[in-house]
């Protein structure tokens, strides 16, 4: 849009296994996460993108490693954002 949006988050839950036929334990350890190409020091699913300038994107890549070889077949965020006035009512998004 051509307005800037402030406050603008993803807000991430666990990767959810849907299928592990052998029941074998997996563990997923985040570390870290990147946005725009440039590496936070968060190790967290949140990301902060902060103010996205008008007529601008962002980026957010999150870094983890499992103990088992998969794919993510699915993947469910929550996306936050409040307006110049801070009432998430307005919001964009």
């Amino acid at each position: 849009g051509y307005g800037d949006a402030y406050n603008v988050q993803i807000m991430s839950s666990q990767p959810e296994i849907i299928e592990n036929e052998k029941g074998l334990l997996i563990d997923f350890t985040i570390i870290g996460s990147s946005l725009n190409d440039k590496v936070t020091r968060s190790q967290s699913l949140n990301i902060d993108f902060g103010t996205i300038p008008g007529r601008n994107n962002a980026v957010g890549v999150w870094h983890m490693i499992s103990s088992l070889r998969g794919t993510f077949n699915n993947f469910t965020a929550t996306f936050q954002y409040k307006g110049p006035i801070d009432d998430d009512r307005l919001s964009l998004i």
